[in-house]
């Protein structure tokens, strides 16, 4: 009882409901302390603007100070002067070029609140103001280094190292005098002491808070200046703030915000130290009323809770039965149409919703049954894979049949592939996991008996609910490249043909002129007296004759078969065309059975001779092909020619094996063949039917295994 109190919807309601409050409490309290971030940052940032701003006053002082130095430095009476030798023999105690100029630009500087110095490029001082005769009179050595590293880089210098002769702290701005070719010939050197009123007016800002404390530093966080209590606050070089940031550190017994602002051109800082409790007196307010907000968003929320969660109890008790009737196929179970407001409208959507999924349920069935009866009665091999673990998670009927086994279910698909083909498969699974979809021309399947099935692969990304697989469907490409073999045969014997058509046509000249001189010859010896020697060369002059005649009988025979054919008929004896095509398969023939020809008296027939003869010839070469070789007496192929009503018809038969019975019916077929391979192309019989049509024909055969076949060919009559 207590358990199912625990775990019912009005406690787990309560809960959430809870929970939500403390997000939404959570959600303030970072809203808040973002808030007091963003305006503690602000605080930073301000008193960041502050020392910025305090940092370009001194900017503006030492860069007003540089402009002075350049003015003087580039004045070339003094530059002239100085890179003359004259310079070394100068009197001690004389006045230098430019002497009043130098007066006048800095007696009283606003900025050079020291000593300016003119001295040469060996730093003997040459002039100074305020003017001071005893050491320009002793042409003062100043001994400097940044008036050295001045001197040697050629450029501009600022230094917190005072001058030899002041040792009161100061910044002293170092300039080089440069000649026409760029090299030192002297300097100007102006002091800005650091403990002058105008840096302390600086530092004493009154806008900066009474609380503030601000100093100069050096770039090693060394105090150069600073306001009274800038000792005590900024002991420690190490914990001062880096250049351009803020940060806080306790000292003199409180806590202070420091904000550390560059200067531009000088390698110092300007520190500015504000109380933590004069910096951040606002955040305080802040965060008082911020945490009455959060009390009184807290108790609304809770109130709120309370509310909604007594009038929703009940109808969501009664849809979570429904909904969890409906997960165990219960689409019946009552919901309360009647609910208050949105509740009562959610009901009834559940309603409909619930009718919807129960159609869907079923429709989702039906389909996946028809699915699966569609695969399984394909032709094609098809496989689900898992695009991850490459294992099949199922497979159709065909794809038991291809690999011989029942259940190829969880096992790896590549190990359905010969190993030389196993990485083109897995690259191929990879590719198509990547692109969604992808076609493998050709590869390999192992089959049962350890044969190799050539297969194409059209694969597809199957994606349903939250799973996916990848499918293949693999079509049987054996069938395919077997007519393809017979095709690049048929090619090979239509070129073959033609060169021979070639060939015969070159022949039939020289077979002219032997028989043209054995002719000759022949009337030449029967002129000669009677005698042996006489007799054997008239025997062996026509044995010659004969022969020749006979190869140019062929050679006219082959020539009419294998020239090209147009679609117009004539009228021809047919017996010529057997004649035709005995002679040209008498070296098929006469090497395995015995030829009887009954030529009968045939009219003449509609069509064209030299096709006849390649059906005539295909014929007899098949019925040599069905006789073994080596017993000639006993073997026959017999040819009978004759007419039967209004059609003549030609008989071939031969005494060989006969045809199978389930060959039969295909032996017409393009590339059928019953044929070794590499003997026939299967397409002699198939072209017979179609020449034999194509002018109104027909052929017919009769087999009986063991005894031989006889094939029947009937040609329409030529009109009387």
């Amino acid at each position: 009882m207590s358990t199912r109190w625990f775990r019912s919807l009005r406690t787990e309601g309560t809960a959430l409901l809870l929970g939500f409050v403390v997000a939404v409490e959570l959600a303030y309290a970072y809203a808040a302390i973002s808030a007091l971030r963003e305006t503690t940052g602000q605080v930073a940032n301000e008193r960041l603007e502050d020392a910025r701003s305090l940092a370009q006053r001194f900017d503006v002082l030492f860069a007003l100070g540089r402009e002075r130095l350049s003015a003087v430095a580039e004045q070339p009476g003094l530059a002239l002067w100085l890179a003359a030798p004259a310079a070394k023999s100068f009197p001690r105690g004389a006045a230098i070029p430019q002497r009043e100029t130098l007066h006048y630009l800095f007696f009283r500087s606003e900025v050079f609140s020291g000593v300016v110095a003119v001295v040469d490029r060996d730093g003997a001082l040459l002039w100074s103001e305020p003017y001071d005769p005893e050491r320009v009179a002793a042409r003062l050595h100043v001994d400097y280094p940044p008036l050295r590293e001045a001197m040697a880089r050629r450029t501009r210098r600022i230094s917190n190292q005072p001058l030899p002769w002041r040792p009161a702290p100061a910044a002293v701005l170092v300039q080089p005098i440069v000649d026409l070719g760029g090299e030192p010939v002297g300097a100007v050197l102006g002091e800005i002491a650091l403990g002058a009123s105008k840096l302390t007016e600086f530092l004493a800002e009154p806008r900066f808070g009474s609380q503030t404390v601000a100093a100069l530093v050096d770039e090693k966080g060394g105090l150069l200046l600073g306001s009274p209590r800038a000792q005590a606050i900024f002991p420690a070089r190490g914990s001062l703030p880096s250049e351009g940031g803020t940060a806080t550190l306790t000292a003199d017994s409180a806590r202070w915000l420091v904000a550390r602002a560059p200067l531009r051109d000088v390698p110092w800082s300007v520190l500015l130290a504000e109380d933590d409790r004069e910096a951040f007196a606002p955040l305080r307010a802040l965060e008082w009323r911020l945490v009455l907000i959060g009390l009184l968003l807290g108790a609304t929320a809770i109130g709120f809770s309370l509310v909604v969660l007594g009038r929703l109890v009940k109808p969501l008790e009664v849809l979570t039965s429904a909904a969890g009737a409906v997960a165990q196929g219960d689409f019946e179970r009552p919901v309360r149409a009647d609910a208050p407001g949105e509740l009562g409208a959610l009901s009834l959507a559940f309603h409909r919703m619930r009718n919807d999924l129960r159609a869907t349920v079923s429709g989702l069935r039906e389909s996946e049954e028809r699915y699966r009866r569609s695969i399984d009665s394909a032709n094609d091999a098809i496989f689900a894979v898992d695009p991850v673990t490459l294992e099949i998670l199922h497979a159709n009927r065909k794809a038991a049949e291809v690999t011989g086994t029942a259940d190829v279910a969880g096992h790896p698909f590549l190990d359905l592939h010969p190993t030389d083909h196993r990485a083109r498969a897995r690259e191929f699974l990879a590719r198509v996991a990547a692109a969604g979809e992808g076609t493998l021309s050709d590869i390999d399947l192992c089959c049962h008996g350890g044969t190799r099935l050539p297969v194409s692969i059209s694969a597809s990304m199957i994606v349903h609910g939250a799973g996916r697989f990848v499918q293949l469907i693999c079509r049987d490409l054996s069938e395919r490249k077997r007519m393809e073999r017979e095709l690049v045969q048929a090619e090979k014997l239509s070129t073959v043909g033609v060169l021979a058509a070639g060939i015969l046509h070159e022949l039939n000249t020289p077979l002219a002129y032997v028989q043209a001189n054995l002719e000759s010859m022949g009337r030449v010896v029967r002129a000669l007296p009677k005698g042996p020697a006489t007799s054997a060369l008239r025997m062996g002059l026509s044995d010659a004759l004969e022969g020749a005649r006979s190869a140019s009988t062929i050679v006219r025979d082959l020539r009419i078969f294998a020239r090209s054919r147009d679609e117009a008929t004539e009228t021809f004896d047919v017996n010529d065309a057997v004649r035709m095509a005995l002679r040209m398969a008498q070296h098929e023939l006469k090497y395995r059975a015995t030829v009887m020809a009954e030529l009968g008296e045939v009219p003449h027939v509609l069509g064209q001779a030299t096709d006849l003869s390649q059906v005539f010839l295909n014929l007899l070469v098949n019925a040599a092909h069905a006789i073994p070789p080596g017993n000639v007496r006993q073997n026959r192929v017999h040819v009978v020619t004759e007419v039967v009503g209004d059609r003549a018809v030609a008989r071939i038969s031969d005494t060989g094996g006969g045809i199978p019975s389930e060959a039969l019916p295909r032996i017409f077929e393009p590339f059928f063949t019953t044929k070794p391979e590499g003997v026939g192309t299967g397409l002699g019989l198939a072209i017979s039917r179609d020449i034999l049509r194509r002018i109104g024909g027909d052929i017919r055969v009769e087999t009986k295994i063991g005894a031989g076949t006889t094939f029947i060919v009937e040609l329409p009559l030529a009109a009387s």
